[in-house]
């Protein structure tokens, strides 16, 4: 669940952190850092932190502004048919 606080609800616009992870053979893979949305400031300080504890040459970090409106929160749920959202990607097979 992506986590959102009130001032940035009050802005309508928040950052995310994304994860991007390159391999050889197969696409890339992205995440969103912690599941979570900041403000400018904050996001840049977490990037910065992911990007000094990062180890790896294959992953990157990098900072997206979305807005409120684009933000879905989506809780887990048992009886919840995840195969009927709208991914804004193709899913593999």
């Amino acid at each position: 669940m992506l986590l959102i606080s009130h001032n940035q609800r009050k802005e309508n616009m928040t950052y995310i952190i994304i994860e991007k992870t390159e391999y050889k053979n197969i696409s890339p893979s992205v995440r969103i850092v912690d599941d979570e949305a900041y403000d400018l400031e904050t996001a840049q300080a977490v990037k910065k932190v992911c990007e000094l504890k990062n180890d790896r040459d294959n992953k990157t970090f990098h900072l997206m502004k979305v807005s409120f409106n684009d933000l879905r929160v989506v809780k887990k749920d048992e009886n919840f048919n995840y195969s009927q959202l709208e991914l804004p990607f193709n899913e593999a097979i």
